[in-house]
């Protein structure tokens, strides 16, 4: 699915003759597909690659391209399909492709002025999800999405049985060195954590303790700009910039496959407020 999503981003959504089936391909994308759709129109790396844009700046040739009446190369947001393709996924199912397609509209500016983006916020005030629900109502007041998302207080909407269900068993698995994140982070400042007894359970307390560290290194406002889930992809000292805190973990990278393994996706999903059941609250 990556594939295919690369190509039609890369080769396709921009000639007028095949849009008619990009259209009705996109349409038909499952949420996995989705998700992975939207991974790509938002990363930097990608778009540099293969869309020769980065940021706000173009490429060498596609600068000569675009100052001698070349064909202007749009960022993937920029083209409708697209841009319709994740504004449907707001309104999606799956709360989790919700989140994930409101996150991926902040990159949209004035998004809140298109008309068809208020009636999916206007359809997310019918979501069971608390999250959805408030970041919509703070659009539907007048809020940007970005500072509509800002407003969201993690400790109110992060589920804390989701947290025990889900998220503790990955901090408590061993690494391709060997050891888990538990261990290792037991003596940790900011993201400090209890490991699990000789039986390999949390206790209650333990694992309210590991939940209000984990709120030090979440970022509901920007998911995937999280501690807990930039670290844990990164290199050792010895392999990345130590200049930079954000380029290197102590731990080195944990997950294979780093933004695409399960481990990276199910904290992202708890972050974006996956709820493992539908009534839920938070340790006291």
């Amino acid at each position: 699915q990556r594939a295919a999503l690369q190509a039609s981003i890369e080769h396709f959504i921009n000639a007028p003759d095949l849009q008619p089936a990009v259209t009705k391909a996109y349409a038909g994308l499952n949420a996995n597909a989705l998700r992975i759709l939207m991974e790509l129109v938002v990363d930097p790396k990608f778009i540099h690659r293969h869309a020769g844009v980065s940021g706000g700046a173009v490429s060498q040739d596609q600068d000569y391209l675009n100052r001698n009446g070349g064909v202007q190369v749009l960022k993937p947001l920029d083209n409708e399909i697209v841009f319709h393709t994740v504004l449907a996924a707001v309104t999606n199912k799956d709360s989790n492709v919700s989140a994930a397609a409101l996150d991926t509209l902040r990159s949209v500016k004035d998004v809140e002025k298109r008309p068809e983006f208020i009636a999916a916020m206007q359809q997310l005030q019918n979501s069971t999800n608390p999250r959805l629900k408030l970041i919509s109502g703070n659009v539907l007041q007048g809020k940007k999405l970005s500072e509509a998302l800002r407003d969201v207080q993690p400790g109110s909407l992060l589920d804390f049985s989701y947290f025990v269900a889900k998220i503790e068993p990955i901090l408590a698995t061993p690494g391709p060195d060997g050891k888990a994140c538990v261990f290792c982070h037991a003596s940790h400042v900011i993201f400090k954590l209890q490991p699990p007894n000789a039986q390999g359970a949390f206790s209650p307390q333990d694992s309210k303790d590991n939940y209000t560290y984990a709120m030090r290194v979440v970022d509901v406002n920007n998911p995937t700009h999280s501690l807990i889930l930039i670290k844990p992809t990164r290199p050792t000292d010895s392999a990345g910039n130590v200049g930079d805190y954000l380029a290197t973990h102590n731990g080195g990278q944990r997950w294979h496959g780093n933004e695409s393994s399960a481990q990276y996706q199910t904290i992202l999903e708890w972050i974006r407020g996956a709820r493992l059941t539908a009534s839920n609250t938070e340790p006291k």
